[in-house]
């Protein structure tokens, strides 16, 4: 707003100022025109004085021509000829002067209407003049005024300026963040993809490990089988070897029938069970509780009889 006042202000001046100059230049034309009235002014009155001289002179003339017609009667006649020639030059002469008064009184007049003129157009610059001092006084305090707006819109610009600078640095420090965070996340991308190559990696070794652990088990589990595959066998020794000796003179049939009841008693081996669940064994003729310790273990065959410690 205050902008625009001052560039009304200064319009004004402006214009003030060009009618100022106009009204000088008027001024100028007008004093040139009086200079050039007051020089046919001088001209007129060079030409009258010398229309006064050639006036004096044909007098003067005209008087020796009458003194000589006096002194030579004889010449009379030229004299009056001549005295009439210088009486129609004097009468032209006096109607140049006649009409170079009344252009001397035009001159004056217009000389005068000049002045008058030239009187108004200088009041007219003087109140041109005030106004347009009291218009620079107006126009300092609003450049004043636009001066401190200005100092306050610099520094205001400059506090921008500076945050601007600070912008600048919180924004290369952000990109710089930035760079340091997109190496940071290629970091973790190669972490990221080592880490899943190692999970593979440990997948495998687990699954490896898995069949490990399946097999060892399985390894254990035919351990397990294999200790109580021996602890059966030692204890089933155990049983034979605890039988009296006098069965030793006993028949063969009747003895390998009484060590049957006693491992059957002890929970260790129930032949007929383990005869009706495998009838080959009866096919083939072979003892039970042989035909399981050479053949059925080593087939997997499982006893009905629950070990009964």
């Amino acid at each position: 707003m205050i902008q625009s006042f001052i560039q009304s202000a200064t319009v004004m001046l402006a214009l003030a100022c060009a009618e100022r100059d106009a009204r000088t230049a008027e001024n100028d034309s007008l004093g040139g025109e009086n200079a050039a009235l007051a020089e046919e002014r001088d001209k007129l009155a060079w030409r009258l004085g010398e229309v006064e001289a050639d006036r004096h002179r044909v007098a003067a003339e005209l008087d020796a021509r009458t003194a000589e017609r006096d002194w030579f009667g004889g010449e009379h006649a030229a004299l009056a000829e001549q005295r009439d020639k210088a009486h129609w030059r004097l009468g032209e002469v006096e109607a140049e002067l006649a009409s170079a008064h009344g252009g001397i009184d035009d001159l004056k007049h217009r000389l005068a209407v000049t002045e008058s003129t030239l009187r108004q157009r200088e009041e007219e610059i003087a109140q041109i003049g005030r106004e347009l001092e009291g218009s620079r006084g107006e126009v300092a305090r609003q450049a004043s005024a636009a001066a401190e707006a200005e100092d306050r819109a610099s520094r205001a610009e400059a506090e921008k300026d500076s945050q601007d600078r600070r912008s600048a640095e919180r924004l290369a420090e952000v990109v710089e963040l930035s760079k340091l965070l997109h190496e940071r996340d290629r970091e973790v991308e190669a972490l990221t993809s080592e880490a899943s190559a190692h999970q593979d990696r440990l997948a495998k070794r687990f699954a490896e490990i898995a069949q490990l652990s399946r097999l060892y088990s399985e390894r254990e589990e035919q351990l397990g089988e294999e200790r109580d595959r021996v602890e059966w066998l030692r204890r089933v020794h155990s049983v034979i070897e605890r039988c009296p000796r006098w069965w030793a003179f006993m028949p063969v049939k009747w003895r390998r029938r009484h060590e049957l009841g006693r491992l059957q008693r002890k929970g260790l081996f129930d032949a007929e069970a383990y005869v009706s669940q495998y009838p080959d064994v009866v096919a083939e003729g072979a003892d039970p509780l042989r035909h399981y310790i050479l053949h059925g273990m080593k087939e997997n065959r499982k006893l009905q009889l629950v070990n009964n410690r």
